[in-house]
């Protein structure tokens, strides 16, 4: 996702504005983590809902919160400041000439796709390095997976 949300960002800001918004973006992740983790104990200790028990009310309301700031992201955020509907005219003019100031978020296409370079770019060695020493760290992400296997819920949990 950081590249991603790097390349978003840099529509919006610049240089000097980005690395701080983005050092945010990175130690606010753990910190995620630890409210996410204080939210499901505090789920656990609800009582059951109808034929919900507190483990599966877990994935319901944090599914929920997700989904309702899902829809919320969708409709509000932007992909430039040009099609910002809460930016006036004269603000988004002033957020294209910053950003054009130092080109760091380019609202035109500079080349087109090449195929060649493009799988030469996702074999490369550098991406396939990167991609295998990031496979395990993110595998922390997927515990859930686990839980939900058929075999697993029916013998394991109740």
């Amino acid at each position: 996702m950081l590249p991603g949300i790097a390349y978003y960002m840099s529509r919006w800001y610049r240089k000097s504005e980005l690395t701080f918004r983005l050092s945010l973006y990175i130690v606010m992740a753990p910190l995620a983590g630890a409210f996410g983790g204080l939210l499901a104990s505090a789920i656990l200790k609800l009582s059951n809902v109808g034929s919900l028990h507190e483990w599966r009310m877990i994935f319901a309301i944090e599914g929920i919160i997700t989904c309702g700031l899902a829809i919320i992201g969708f409709f509000t955020l932007t992909d430039r400041p040009a099609t910002a509907l809460w930016l006036t005219q004269e603000e988004k003019d002033l957020a294209i000439a910053r950003i054009k100031s130092e080109r760091v978020g380019v609202t035109e296409v500079l080349d087109k796709l090449d195929t060649h370079k493009t799988i030469r770019g996702i074999f490369g060695p550098v991406t396939l390095v990167t991609a295998f020493i990031n496979i395990p760290a993110e595998q922390q992400h997927c515990p859930g997976a686990c839980i939900l296997r058929p075999d697993n819920r029916q013998n394991n949990l109740s």
